[in-house]
């Protein structure tokens, strides 16, 4: 386990409460009193969850939640928030908002923990399933690239044996079927890859 929460709540009989519970359910906690306080956090040490409060003074959990998944630390970081406002309306604007849940004050410890730990778990399987997609998007990458320099190869001493005299006339067809090939390694690379040219595929240093 050993996962860090950030605890962003400025009632200290609160805040140790909860820092006691969920180190005792073995997590590292980190506290900030403020929302300019969380955001600083987060950048100097992204948490694996945020437990915030709504109520905060400076800036309130709204602007904290938007600026957070609006940055590239807490796009996909889950957030519960936890708040006294317990309408109906206030948790579907927590919803809109970007929180991945909102807990109403009071709350039962033991419910609490239980959602902390259903989203860690969540957002363990959706991490592995975004690395796994990230390296097959890699090793595809590769394969092009390396496919392409090979035609590279091929297209070049066809067309080099195509331009002397009295070459075979099935040269040619090898000049077509090379060229034809790089046309359909570009188009799937840029259908793939859209974010760059077909002729970047592969990376830098590639």
């Amino acid at each position: 386990m050993n996962e860090l929460v950030l605890i962003v709540e400025d009632e200290r009989s609160l805040t140790e409460l909860l820092g006691y519970n969920l180190q005792k359910a073995g997590y590292r906690t980190a506290v900030a009193e403020n929302g300019a306080q969380a955001i600083r956090n987060v950048r100097s040490e992204v948490p694996d969850i945020v437990l915030l409060d709504i109520l905060l003074p400076e800036m309130d959990g709204w602007e904290v939640c938007r600026m957070l998944r609006n940055s590239k630390q807490g796009s996909t970081l889950p957030i519960i928030m936890v708040t006294a406002l317990a309408s109906e309306d206030i948790r579907i604007r927590g919803l809109r908002e970007g929180a991945d849940d909102v807990i109403a004050k009071p709350f039962v410890v033991g419910e609490l923990l239980f959602k902390v730990r259903k989203l860690l778990d969540k957002n363990m399987v959706i991490s592995a399933f975004r690395n796994r997609t990230e390296g097959q998007d890699a090793s595809m990458r590769h394969l092009i690239h390396e496919l392409r320099n090979s035609l590279s190869v091929i297209g070049g001493y066809a067309n080099l044996a195509a331009s002397r005299e009295n070459s075979e006339p099935w040269v040619k067809h090898v000049v077509s079927a090379a060229d034809r090939m790089e046309q359909l390694l570009s188009n799937a690379a840029t259908a793939k890859f859209p974010e760059k040219e077909a002729g970047e595929v592969g990376g830098p240093g590639a």
